[in-house]
């Protein structure tokens, strides 16, 4: 497991503080000057692998990235995590929207198997909002 003590002025950007939960088990060390009201994390290449153009399109096509389901978990142990994502393929007529309720289950399905400890929302999603 990583040591890290971080002590930060400013709050520290979601992606380097996932990448930095990502590796950390224990979450003590951990202290925010300033604390977020609110984290809001991109889905492709935050939480899911980035699988490039046109993007995730099908269910089986979305892959967690190793440790974010437990950096997500660790965040919300600081503030709320909202997920958004903006995607092209919809608006280009790639993905229906039935699809990409499809791919947001297996999102919540692999972040909620995935995580362990910490806190869930009440749904058991592990997110407070997706947008």
């Amino acid at each position: 497991s990583l040591s890290m003590q971080m002590n930060c002025r400013a709050a520290p950007t979601p992606a380097i503080l996932l990448l930095l939960l990502t590796h950390a088990h224990d979450t003590s060390a951990l202290r925010l000057a300033v604390r977020p009201k609110l984290w809001l994390l991109d889905r492709d290449g935050c939480i899911n692998a980035d699988v490039g153009s046109p993007g995730v399109v099908r269910r089986e096509d979305l892959h967690l990235i190793p440790g974010s389901a437990g950096a997500i978990t660790r965040l919300r142990l600081f503030a709320p995590v909202a997920v958004v994502t903006n995607q092209s393929a919809r608006g280009k007529g790639l993905l229906s929207a039935a699809g990409l309720d499809e791919i947001h289950e297996r999102l919540r399905h692999l972040i909620a198997s995935a995580a362990r400890g910490g806190l869930a929302s009440e749904d058991g999603s592990r997110w407070d909002g997706l947008y």
